[in-house]
């Protein structure tokens, strides 16, 4: 015979952290930092959300190996425009000490000393790695927009 009051004092929880939710914890707060980087403008901070051996793959170009050769692809389109960057639908899998993202991308990006705006939409994946101290960075990007 049951109680009267049990199911009143059952409280449904919710189940403790795995460390996969960490883990995509931590690449969600990455992937924020990131977007308010662009957005800032600042190229230093940018590259230190990348591995030392990043590769960045934008459309109909070279790949660009390593963060220094990122930075410094990176730095004149930080001077020349102001970005208004944003990610949608990032959708994040997580396997060990790598996670694979992919999602949608919009960016507007406005000439410092004026002009009309640019408009910069696709899609992309980011491969994200772990480091030993636990940190995720970008090891991979890859801009799958069409061509410029």
């Amino acid at each position: 015979m049951l109680h009267s009051g049990a199911f009143n004092s059952f409280k449904m929880s919710k189940p403790p952290p795995t460390d996969i939710d960490r883990q995509l914890d931590e690449i969600r707060r990455v992937r924020r930092e990131w977007v308010h980087v662009v957005n800032s403008g600042d190229v230093d901070r940018y590259t230190k959300l990348l591995t030392r051996d990043a590769v960045w793959i934008p459309p109909g170009q070279p790949a660009v190996e390593g963060r220094k050769a990122i930075r410094d692809w990176l730095a004149p389109l930080f001077e020349e425009y102001s970005y208004d960057f944003a990610l949608k639908g990032s959708r994040v899998q997580v396997a060990g000490d790598w996670a694979v993202e992919r999602g949608a991308f919009r960016s507007s990006l406005q000439r410092r000393r004026g002009g009309a705006a640019e408009q910069h939409t696709g899609t992309y994946i980011v491969l994200w790695r772990q480091s030993e101290n636990g940190a995720w960075r970008i090891e991979r990007y890859i801009d799958g927009s069409p061509e410029a």
